[in-house]
Formats: structure tokens, sequence, C-alpha cells
């Protein structure tokens, strides 16, 4: 297993058993954006980094394909880049949010530093890091779990003509006990995907 798909793999995992981890990461994140905003000199260059670790991140996610058909229990691993992806994104999503809300409750000419924008900060960042934590579990794996099922139902579409094992892990919906492309679901539809290609012996 290389070493992308390891990691991949971990960010899956935290995402799906330590949903409480992934809002306090969103909400540090937006914290750490609202902040940037309101200090002119690194507002940028804040803004482009997390933008560019977001497109690293769904570069590596997209390259999960590229294992496809061959090797489909890596390309599930690597998968678990865009989980990170989609933290890095709510995390940006929160700080607008924050320093959209900071602006609109504080008085127009208030200075950056004064009580007023401290307090509208601390109440916008209460009410995102309270609305991160209740969603952060039920949303942070939608897009990895679609992004899975699409490149799995791409690579296998002619092969499974062939093969009725093999259409069944991809292309139901349940089957095997399983059920949709969620975490453990996509690692166990691999494992059936690998049983079914593998040759059969007579």
């Amino acid at each position: 297993m290389s070493i992308i798909a390891g990691l991949g793999s971990v960010f899956d995992r935290i995402g799906g058993l330590w949903s409480w981890v992934v809002g306090l990461g969103v909400a540090a994140l937006g914290l750490g954006a609202a902040w940037a905003y309101f200090r002119d000199e690194f507002s940028w260059l804040w803004l482009v980094a997390v933008l560019l670790v977001i497109a690293a991140t769904l570069l590596v996610s997209a390259s999960a394909s590229m294992l496809l058909p061959d090797k489909p229990k890596e390309a599930v691993k690597t998968f678990g880049w865009r989980t990170l992806a989609t933290v890095l994104l709510a995390g940006l999503g929160a700080g607008i949010v924050i320093a959209i809300a900071a602006q609109i409750t504080s008085p127009k000419d208030a200075p950056a530093e004064s009580a007023e924008l401290v307090k509208a900060l601390a109440a916008a960042l209460a009410a995102a890091i309270t609305a991160t934590l209740v969603k952060a579990s039920e949303s942070v794996d939608g897009p990895t779990a679609s992004a899975a099922e699409a490149a799995f139902k791409k690579a296998y579409e002619e092969e499974a003509t062939n093969n009725s094992d093999l259409q069944d892990a991809v292309f139901l919906d349940a089957t095997a006990g399983i059920s949709g492309w969620g975490r453990e679901a996509r690692a166990k539809r691999a494992v059936l995907v690998e049983a079914a290609r593998r040759p059969r012996t007579t």
C-alpha cells in the first residue's frame, strides 16, 4: 500500500470515527480564516494557501481513479483525500460566514480591534461551531462516496457485462449485506470486486 493511499485511509477514518474532531477542525479553520480576513497582511496569503491545499487534495483524490480497475482496495483508500478537501472547504466557508456576520453585526465604523467587533466575532463563531458539530458527521463523507461510486462504475462498466459477481458488487445499490457507498460499504465493495475479478479455477 502506498503512502498516499495510507494517508487517505487515515483521513477517511478520522472523518468517520471522530466526527467531533472534524467539527472542531472546521471551526478552527473558520476562526483562522476570519482572523486572516481582519488582518490585511495575511488575508490573501491565507486564502491562497488553503485553496492550494484543497486543489492538491482534490488532485490526489482524482488520482484514485487511475488505480482502477487493477487496484480497487488502494483506490478506495486514496479517495479518502477528498474527505480532507471537504473539511478544508467547509472551514473556508465557515470563515467567510463568520467574517460576514462580524461585519454586519458590528458598528459600521468600528475599528477591527474594538470590543463590539470581538463580541460579534465570538457570537458568530459560537453559532458556526454548533452548526458544524451537528452536521459534520452527516455531510463530510458525501462527496467522497459520490466520487468513489462514479469512478468504480466507469472503470468496470464494460467488464461487468460478462461478470455477474462484478456487476452486483459495483452496480447494485445493495448487495451481500452492503448498502450504498459509505466508508465501510466502499471498502467491502472493493473486496468483492477483487474476488469477482480473480481468475477462477476449476
